[in-house]
């Protein structure tokens, strides 16, 4: 049997309960001091005060003895409450106060009516198309996050991307939603990435010039060199002092290679370094793939040559079996893009090899391949660029000059020739630009 009363003010002052000052809303502080009284008596009062309606099960007995100063009625109560193992259940704006286990004994009669209720109902077949998602994959989601009743029962139409469901209704609703909030068009990433190799020189002064150097100056250089006219160079951005705000986080390693990020606003600037570069004479690109992502997916591309290796392995009875077997020399660059939610920045996961064979080292004829490797992942702006170093190429030719003819002749033709050896050493510099492209 279940009582609801309700305490007057009157007898709130009457010594229970003392407010140092009382709000309409039952929001003020209170300063509490009971003395043995009745468990229901000290949640009637408090409920009263608040303004609020309550039903106390007739389970609920004992007494309390209390003094609180400057705490809320809400959080009287919920003292009361954990000291005497009640609990509280809110319907509406009628707080329902009952022991604990009578309320897990509601909570579980509750759910065991549900299953029953569940057991006579028949289920029944949904067809989700899909559109964006494959219905494998949706599938897979769906088992994960166990949104089936024991009765349920899932089937893929690969041809028509097709997930179908064989459930009772109150578990085909929240397929349903799941399957509505998981098929969204993925976004994709555009990502250009541009492989070039350079001198030390360029390697080492391409951040700072960026970083320090004036707007136009760069700009004029640029275009001057890669054969621009003034009017057909592209527009740039900068500072009121005619900085370039193009360098997010420019970082110079102590071994000289670089390592940094830029802004979206200087994609221009690098586009035209890079230019002047070659026209210099300092490097070259060597490839300029785009790749297109989606959203949390890996993209790769690889340009190189296979190597083959002889390999003969013994046979019984015979003599020894040949065959050749390849090895991979190549560069290779791979991406993951993960958009932000903001979709101002994003995360790409890097994965560049270069893997190049050794004739000074070789075995048997077949050369040895040297492996260089940079992988990191990095936090870039929307259109920003980030530009990765360390990987060194060194080369070092032997060249003679000589007169023709007398040149030639033994002995003496080393008075009109000459010998030398020059040592040359390139960077491997990578740059990676994603942009994230619109929906619309």
């Amino acid at each position: 049997m279940i009582r609801s009363r309700r305490i007057g003010m009157a007898s709130f002052y009457l010594g229970w309960l003392t407010a140092n000052a009382m709000a309409a809303n039952g929001a003020a502080p209170l300063s509490l001091n009971f003395q043995n009284m009745e468990v229901s008596t000290a949640l009637y009062a408090l409920a009263d005060h608040a303004g609020r309606d309550i039903i106390v099960n007739d389970s609920v007995k004992g007494q309390i003895t209390l003094r609180l100063n400057g705490v809320r009625w809400d959080q009287a109560i919920e003292l009361i409450l954990q000291a005497k193992g009640l609990e509280r259940q809110t319907i509406g704006k009628v707080m329902h106060i009952s022991k604990r286990d009578e309320l897990l004994g509601q909570d579980k009669q509750r759910f065991e009516a549900g299953q029953q209720r569940q057991a006579l109902v028949a289920p029944q077949v949904r067809a989700f198309p899909l559109r964006h998602r494959p219905a494998a994959e949706v599938r897979k989601l769906l088992e994960e996050g166990r949104l089936l009743s024991d009765k349920g029962s899932m089937l893929v139409d690969p041809g028509s991307n097709t997930l179908f469901v064989h459930d009772i209704p109150s578990s085909g609703d929240k397929i349903k939603q799941f399957v509505e909030s998981t098929d969204r068009p993925l976004r994709q990433v555009m990502i250009e990435a541009r492989i070039v190799e350079a001198n030390d020189f360029f390697s080492r002064e391409l951040g700072s010039k960026l970083h320090f150097a004036r707007v136009p100056d760069i700009a004029h250089r640029a275009s001057t060199l890669a054969g621009w006219r003034d009017n057909d160079t592209p527009g740039s951005t900068a500072d009121h002092d005619g900085l370039s705000a193009g360098v997010n986080l420019p970082i110079q390693p102590p071994f000289g290679s670089i390592a940094a990020l830029f802004r979206a606003s200087a994609g221009t600037l690098i586009g035209l370094e890079l230019q002047a570069m070659q026209a210099e004479g300092q490097g070259k690109v060597v490839s300029s793939p785009r790749l297109l992502a989606a959203d949390r997916s890996e993209a790769s591309i690889e340009e190189g040559s296979e190597i083959p290796y002889p390999r003969s392995r013994p046979h019984r009875g015979s003599r020894d079996v040949s065959s050749v077997e390849f090895k991979k020399a190549a560069l290779s660059l791979k991406v993951k893009p993960v958009i932000a939610p903001d979709a101002r920045s994003l995360w790409i996961e890097i994965d560049i090899s270069k893997d190049s064979p050794n004739y000074k080292q070789s075995v048997l004829g077949a050369p040895s391949v040297d492996t260089k490797r940079i992988r990191t992942s990095v936090q870039i702006e929307n259109g920003g660029t980030v530009v990765l170093g360390g990987i060194y190429i060194d080369e070092q030719h032997n060249l003679r000059n000589h007169v023709p003819i007398l040149g030639d002749i033994p002995l003496l033709g080393a008075l009109f020739s000459s010998k030398t050896k020059r040592h040359s050493r390139r960077e491997l510099l990578v740059f990676i630009t994603p942009q994230i492209i619109s929906r619309s």
